[in-house]
């Protein structure tokens, strides 16, 4: 289930953005948001959020952000007030890149150095990441009704990355991806 939100300007209340998400902590992320959008917030002594609908099909919460898009209209094309750089309804839930996007982002990471290089980690922190990442592994799901010994059990069965199962767990498109306890 989804919902689709809008964002207003603190100073006026007029309606900025518009956008979707899985849950109501994305209609409040400041994170993955456009230079336009951050330029509009700094302006505007901030935003509020206005949850248009919740719980509805992601299908159906595309089809709405168009609509809402459409209607209020996006700056970029000389239309309206929204910083949308799309026209929305495509969303990024299980996107599926093209060779050619990933090549894209390829080129732009290379030569630069990895987040963590050079730092260090402490040794209790190793130690907190290993045990999590342990526990993970080895609990039991079930998929379809099959029982497996933990998320690297079923990514290799199931002949789909480990990260693919860990995310399809925390999502509740998929209903048929069960911990059990």
């Amino acid at each position: 289930m989804a919902i689709v939100y809008t964002h207003k300007r603190k100073d006026t209340s007029d309606i900025f953005y518009v956008g979707i998400g899985l849950s109501e902590k994305r209609a409040y992320q400041q994170k993955y948001r456009n230079e336009h959008w951050h330029s509009v917030v700094n302006k505007g002594g901030g935003f509020y959020v206005d949850i248009v609908s919740r719980d509805i099909d992601w299908k159906d919460a595309c089809l709405l952000e168009q609509s809402l898009i459409a209607k209020y209209g996006r700056h970029d094309k000389g239309l309206g007030p929204l910083v949308n750089k799309t026209d929305g309804g495509e969303g990024t839930l299980n996107a599926i890149w093209s060779k050619k996007q990933n090549a894209g982002r390829s080129t732009k990471l290379k030569g630069r150095p990895a987040w963590n290089k050079g730092k260090s980690m402490s040794e209790d922190f190793k130690k907190k990441v290993a045990k999590a990442s342990s526990v993970l592994k080895r609990k039991s799901i079930s998929i379809d009704g099959v029982v497996y010994n933990g998320l690297v059990d079923a990514a290799e069965r199931l002949g789909i990355p480990y990260k693919t199962v860990y995310i399809r767990l925390k999502n509740d498109n998929y209903a048929d991806y069960i911990y059990i306890k």
